[in-house]
């Protein structure tokens, strides 16, 4: 697998240094400001990890239900912040606008949709038994051993289907 992924990376990459020019860009001397709670926001992206692992290993539930509580706590913050600016001058100018509904309406829908889409797929085929069914048959019936993977191998020089080759 180390040779393939040489291969694979060394191709592209070789191919792409003929068009990639040799100047340095310009450096951009920007000087970048956070927002004003912009730590804790990415203190509570924390605390949804947290608790999407701790929900997984100690309550035994699906880590979606962590993600999703998760979620919650940024909506309680969003809440609070609210809350807390409503009597401020700044809120009033505009400073300080943080509405977690106005972040969630603009996410792309579609890349969302897919990756439920892929998680409802994998969760189906689990529930029908046929991730369990292809782990034994991939792990405890085949076998990562030399031989299988020589005639695997020899299997493919030789053209001839991989189902024959492991009746032997």
């Amino acid at each position: 697998m180390f040779l393939p992924s040489i291969v694979n990376f060394l191709i592209p990459a070789t191919l792409m240094s003929f068009s990639v020019p040799d100047k340095r860009p310009e450096a951009i001397d920007e000087q970048v400001v956070l927002c004003q709670d912009a730590l804790v926001v990415c203190a509570v992206f924390g605390c949804t990890i947290i608790t999407a692992v701790s929900v997984e290993q100690f309550l035994h539930l699906p880590p979606f239900l962590g993600m999703l509580t998760g979620l919650s706590y940024l909506f309680f913050y969003s809440y609070f912040l609210q809350q807390l600016s409503r009597g401020s001058q700044a809120a009033h100018e505009g400073f300080f606008q943080f509405t977690i509904f106005d972040k969630v309406a603009q996410s792309e829908w579609d890349t969302l949709f897919f990756f439920f889409g892929v998680i409802f797929c994998v969760g189906g085929i689990g529930y029908l038994g046929y991730l369990s069914v292809m782990s034994e048959v991939l792990y405890g019936g085949y076998g990562p051993t030399r031989w299988r993977t020589s005639c695997w191998v020899s299997c493919r020089r030789s053209s001839t289907t991989f189902q024959s080759c492991l009746r032997f």
